[in-house]
């Protein structure tokens, strides 16, 4: 007899959560006066990803030290008041939301204040500039002095708000720079020194600072999406994709920035996508098209491309010009007017034949469009009534099949 098993329900094997590892904490200074600040260091990772949480402790709790915020990784410790030399034990607890967590701690000897001694004194702080948008510096100065001629020492700190911090160049200086953080909206942020001689005497100065919300510029893809090539007269579709980091509405203008003779563009020009068609050309002409796009609060971002425009061949894009319009039905093998345009008695039809109509007049002149009836028949400028017959407004509907002809004729009116 065979025996099968069957895993359901919830008897799934439970995942096992790996706690997160610790590197330090560490001390900047291991031994402190009463009142002066400690800078404290930790690195911690987490092998399942897992969000951590930090919180640090101090032992014994009395006489009172101070965490600038207890919930950071690195916070400051400022020492307390101390009659004699006492040792405090700092304990951060990092903790990974899923039932792991790991403890570490670093001792910090701090002594009481010297009989006598005086104080520092310092001047209120400066920034500049003080108002400054996110990710940018500026430069903090403040100054100190001690009627005890002590050496003095400097701890920056950013007192509020608590999150996102900024940072500081070098917080032990006198002026450092401090560096913005990402925010959300514009604020006011409370920078502070702490100046200590040594023994105990200790003086602070704040300085706040307004940082703004700086509006991104919006993403847009490196390059212009469209065809490689075109032929004179085709139309071509072309796209930029873009997109705003705040969401802002995007405002898009597509031109021709070269050659001086300007293209055609079929419908709007001011979407995320346009199409265009070249003017008469007679040789091989490169032409630079581009897109502006902009959230309206930071300047456009622009994007070019470049695109070859040929001449037309006449066996393949202008014969089908007469296979596409009813032109044929009208000038078959006995059209009227002795024009032929079915394919392979077109071109001797056309090229350099007197047209009787309008005229005498010649049908194609090479090199010179607009003396050709021809031309003048399809736009319906002089030369009798427009064709084609039935369907006058076909041309003003598709004018890119004029300038397919109109550039065929430019270049020469070759049997290509």
């Amino acid at each position: 007899m065979l025996l099968i098993g069957l895993a359901c329900g919830d008897d799934a094997v439970p995942t096992t959560n790996t706690p997160p590892t610790l590197i330090g904490p560490t001390a900047q200074a291991t031994q402190s006066t009463a009142g002066g600040p400690v800078a404290l260091t930790l690195q911690a990772s987490d092998a399942d990803g897992d969000m951590l949480t930090y919180a640090w402790t101090q032992s014994p709790a009395s006489p009172e030290g101070a965490f600038d915020d207890a919930s950071l990784a690195s916070p400051t410790w400022t020492a307390p008041q101390v009659n004699s030399n006492q040792r405090f034990t700092l304990t951060v607890t990092v903790s990974d939301g899923r039932g792991g967590s790991a403890q570490g701690s670093v001792a910090v000897d701090v002594t009481p204040p010297v009989a006598g001694n005086n104080p520092p004194t310092v001047t209120v702080p400066t920034a500049t500039p003080s108002t400054l948008g996110e990710h940018q510096s500026l430069a903090l100065a403040v100054s100190a002095s001690d009627a005890d001629n002590d050496t003095l020492t400097y701890a920056w700190a950013q007192v509020t708000p608590v999150t996102p911090k900024g940072t500081f160049s070098a917080p032990a200086s006198s002026n450092p720079t401090w560096t913005a953080p990402a925010v959300t909206s514009s604020g006011t942020y409370t920078l502070r020194v702490t100046v200590t001689d040594g023994k105990g005497g200790s003086a602070q100065g704040t300085v706040d600072v307004v940082v703004q919300k700086v509006n991104q510029a919006p993403t847009v893809t490196a390059t212009v999406s469209g065809p490689a090539a075109l032929v004179a007269g085709a139309t071509g579709s072309f796209s930029i994709t873009a997109s705003d980091p705040e969401g802002d509405p995007l405002t898009y203008a597509w031109s021709q920035t070269a050659p001086a003779s300007q293209g055609t563009w079929v419908g709007g020009r001011t979407g995320a996508s346009a199409q265009w068609y070249s003017p008469a050309v007679g040789t091989q002409t490169s032409f630079t098209l581009s897109v502006s796009v902009t959230d309206g609060q930071n300047p456009p971002v622009v994007r070019t491309l470049t695109v070859p425009v040929s001449v037309p061949r006449y066996a393949t894009d202008v014969q089908g010009v007469w296979n596409s319009v009813p032109c044929t039905s009208c000038h078959g093998a006995n059209g009227s007017g002795g024009l032929n345009l079915l394919s392979g008695s077109s071109y001797s039809n056309l090229v350099n034949v007197t047209a009787n109509v309008c005229g005498p007049t010649t049908r194609v002149v090479p090199g010179d469009p607009d003396s050709s009836a021809l031309v003048q028949k399809m736009e319906g400028t002089t030369c009798g009534s427009r064709m084609p017959k039935g369907d006058t407004d076909y041309f003003d509907q598709n004018p890119g099949l004029v300038v397919r002809v109109r550039s065929w004729i430019l270049a020469g009116a070759a049997n290509d």
